[in-house]
């Protein structure tokens, strides 16, 4: 169900956190070999008074990281609405002041309703020219149908104006200019010159006008061209940024290919899930070797050991390497300068002895799944949690788990004749319905009021449900009478 599911805040990644899977489940493999083992050793009474100690430790630390982290949300929330309303408060206010666009809006349409109207306001008509600014109300002639009529050349007008309207030279003239009768082409025009006016009262558009017109389009579109180009680029320094958790300002052009790279590197669902079915087919493969009716080996025999216990060694050298080739990776993103890491991620920083501690974790939670009987489910989820993980992103990683190490888990015990196929085959298919349910209803929930906590609360809730029933299973059997005696591993 979660396969196709992706991380909350790095879309690119599957849900299941991958990277963690392959650190754990190497020694989460040879830990469920131990348990196993012990399991067939220890009395039930004790086995179900471990799982009751560890399954209470487990609910009080998982119920108070969840009180934590439901009170953050609360306060998240909280400051969030807070914002929103201050936001809307001040844009009550800014509408409330009139600005300068609506008092030159309230100005055209009182303009308008006077034109309208018949009614000219002359004071409120302005007359611009390509020259100099000249107020002259005397130079302002009226033709015969009573329109005041203006015209201007581009240049200052000098003097006064004739009777037709016409601007009149005064004597002072421009000694570049050539004042003789041009000479009129065949066709009846006139020949070009480098005063061409690119304006005329009739509104007329000279070749000059419409050569710098076209040269003005193409510029134009080579800047539309580029202004696309520009905002692709933009688009996808953002989308990587993202996914790599920085600012758009650390994608320099130096790091894209490499953010893209690492975007790669974390969506991959295949190569890792191989790497743990070759884990998984090397486990089953000493178990099954250990069979007699398989090998001829004899129960309990030097070969018998030699195959039981040599998975710990192999399985530690395969542990050591996934670690450290995690640890390596991790180290060449953090410095790069253009990754961080997710909300909720296992930060591998510090010395890489350090980071060794996580498969020893993984592996006695394996012994405690193997031991107990619940497959790591219980351990390896509230382990995350403590961790830090991403409630969601958890809990698919623990069902992951969960499957590959209830698997091997599940086949030692068939080899050994333990497995009873009616128990196996009823409760296998209650396990796949109640987690069907369960997942969407937490998935709902969680979409619903925009809380990862309820997760958190989930886990706690069944883990406490958990205990109350062992309790009553063990009151039961102390009544009715139980042995303490261990039993031998043959």
């Amino acid at each position: 169900m979660n396969l196709k599911k992706h991380h909350p805040t790095r879309p690119h990644r599957p849900l299941t956190d991958f990277s963690t899977l392959l650190i754990f489940e190497p020694m989460l493999l040879v830990g469920t070999i131990l348990g196993v083992l012990f399991n067939v050793m220890f009395p039930d009474i004790l086995i179900l008074i471990l799982l009751a100690l560890v399954l209470s430790y487990a609910t009080v630390r998982t119920t108070r990281k969840g009180i934590r982290l439901w009170k953050k949300e609360t306060n998240e929330m909280k400051n969030a609405t807070d914002s929103v309303n201050d936001a809307n408060s001040d844009k009550v206010e800014m509408q409330t002041v009139p600005s300068s666009d609506n008092v030159k809006a309230d100005k055209i349409r009182n303009s308008t309703s006077d034109e309208a109207n018949g009614n000219t306001n002359i004071d409120d008509v302005e007359i611009i020219t390509n020259g100099d600014k000249k107020e002259d109300n005397d130079n302002n002639d009226t033709d015969d149908t009573g329109r005041a009529t203006t015209e201007t050349n581009g240049d200052a007008v000098n003097g006064n104006d004739n009777e037709n309207g016409h601007a009149v030279d005064n004597g002072d003239k421009d000694p570049n200019i050539d004042d003789t009768d041009p000479t009129i082409e065949e066709d009846g025009t006139l020949p070009d010159t480098k005063h061409n006016r690119s304006s005329s009262k009739d509104g007329l558009m000279t070749d000059v006008d419409a050569s710098s017109l076209a040269q003005d389009g193409q510029a134009i579109h080579v800047k539309s061209e580029s202004h696309i180009s520009t905002k692709a680029e933009s688009a996808e320094i953002t989308t990587l940024a993202d996914g790599c958790g920085v600012d758009p300002s650390a994608i320099t052009s130096d790091k894209i290919e490499l953010c893209q790279e690492f975007i790669d590197k974390e969506s991959e669902t295949l190569k890792p899930m191989l790497y743990i079915l070759v884990v998984w087919v090397a486990v089953s493969l000493f178990a099954i070797l250990r069979k007699d009716d398989i090998t001829g080996i004899v129960t309990c025999s030097a070969g018998y050991w030699v195959l039981t216990f040599l998975p710990f060694p192999i399985m530690m050298g395969v542990s050591y390497w996934m670690t450290k080739r995690e640890y390596d990776a991790y180290q060449v993103k953090i410095n790069s300068g253009c990754w961080v890491p997710a909300f909720g991620d296992i930060e591998l920083t510090g010395s890489f002895v350090k980071i060794l501690k996580y498969p020893l974790i993984a592996s006695i939670a394996g012994i405690l799944g193997g031991l107990l009987g619940i497959g790591g489910g219980m351990i390896v989820s509230p382990l995350l949690i403590e961790l830090g993980v991403v409630p969601t992103v958890a809990a698919a990683t623990s069902a992951m788990a969960v499957m590959i190490t209830s698997s091997s888990a599940m086949l030692q015990f068939l080899l050994l004749g333990f497995l009873q196929w009616d128990y196996t085959l009823f409760f296998m298919c209650i396990g796949i319905v109640g987690t069907f349910i369960g997942q969407t209803a937490v998935n709902y929930a969680v979409k619903e009021y925009g809380r990862v906590s309820v997760v958190i609360f989930a886990v706690a809730i069944i883990m406490g449900l958990a205990i109350i029933l062992m309790m009553i299973n063990g009151i039961i059997n102390l009544v009715d009478g139980v042995s303490w005696a261990f039993a031998p591993p043959c």
